[in-house]
């Protein structure tokens, strides 16, 4: 009895820890969704917060703006009623001031009415002579500035840097004495200058090939010597300009003459059994293609005499 009882309490001890296990979960299940909701409900409370924010930041903006439009339009009703007023007074003043001047004219017109005549003449000869004075003034005017014209144009034209084609030659002596006078604008190039310099040597024997190769200096009028590679830049129009020729090599000693040809060998000579190559044309090159090679051709014997058409020699 008692076994059957422990094992009845632990069945029901069992039954409550699941049931305790249950509830506990069910607790907490219903706890994570409490949380859920109340995190979605300060969401969406956050986010109506944000909306009011954006919508109050809206209004303020609306009427901060309708505030900067009512009072600009203020200041233009302000400026525009100014405006009217000061016109209104300058209008006044201007009336004030003809009312002044005609009852000034009134009073005054009998007496220039006496003076008008004389008053006519006058403004007539002071007319002409105003029209005579600005014509002359005119006329003046006009030749000054034709003058002036004609002079910036002399001056000009003589501060202009003249064309290539009418500058000074360059006065050039070559390096055999002779004297030439080079247009500016070809030999202002080193191009151009070392093409005149070859046709000036083209036809001089001994150094025109020397001069062809570009064996020589080209000395300025103070003594240094001008490189191509600064010639366009150094070289000025009415220059002379020098040349000299590089030193030139000794010619080189002539080769003595050839050694008088061997005595001709007797007729055991070296050649005396060896394999001809033309003895042998169907076997090609052999031995005695080497040995022709070293030796050279065999010598003719004085007592040879031709085969009969065989196109060899034979030896006695």
């Amino acid at each position: 009895m008692a076994q059957a009882q422990a094992k009845a309490d632990k069945e029901a001890a069992k039954q409550r820890a699941l049931e305790d296990a249950a509830i506990a979960e069910a607790e907490a299940k219903k706890k994570g969704e409490e949380d859920k909701l109340a995190k979605l409900h300060d969401l969406i409370i956050a986010q109506r917060e944000e909306q009011k924010a954006r919508d109050q930041a809206i209004e303020a903006a609306r009427a901060a703006e309708k505030a900067e439009a009512d009072a600009k339009a203020a200041k233009d009703a302000a400026e525009k009623k100014k405006a009217a007023e000061d016109a209104g007074k300058l209008l006044a003043a201007a009336k004030k001031a003809r009312e002044e001047a005609e009852a000034k004219a009134a009073e005054e017109a009998k007496a220039a009415k006496e003076a008008h005549e004389k008053a006519l003449a006058e403004a007539a000869a002071a007319a002409e002579e105003l029209k005579k004075a600005k014509e002359e003034a005119e006329k003046k005017a006009a030749d000054e500035a034709k003058a002036k014209e004609e002079a910036e144009k002399k001056a000009a034209a003589a501060a202009a840097p003249a064309p290539e084609e009418k500058k000074p030659p360059i006065k050039f002596k070559d390096a055999v004495g002779r004297k030439f006078s080079f247009p500016w604008h070809i030999c202002c190039t080193w191009k151009g200058m070392e093409e005149l310099i070859k046709q000036a040597f083209l036809h001089v024997d001994v150094i025109g090939q020397h001069v062809h190769d570009g064996h020589y200096d080209l000395v300025g009028p103070d003594g240094e010597i001008i490189l191509p590679q600064v010639w366009e830049t150094m070289v000025q129009p009415d220059w002379t300009i020098t040349m000299h020729m590089w030193p030139m090599e000794d010619p080189a000693p002539k080769s003595p003459p050839p050694p008088p040809p061997p005595p001709m060998p007797p007729l055991g000579d070296p050649w005396v059994g060896v394999d001809m190559p033309h003895r042998h044309p169907s076997k090609g090159k052999g031995r005695g293609d080497k040995v022709h090679k070293i030796l050279g051709d065999p010598p003719m014997p004085k007592n040879r005499h031709r085969g009969g058409g065989v196109g060899f020699y034979t030896f006695a």
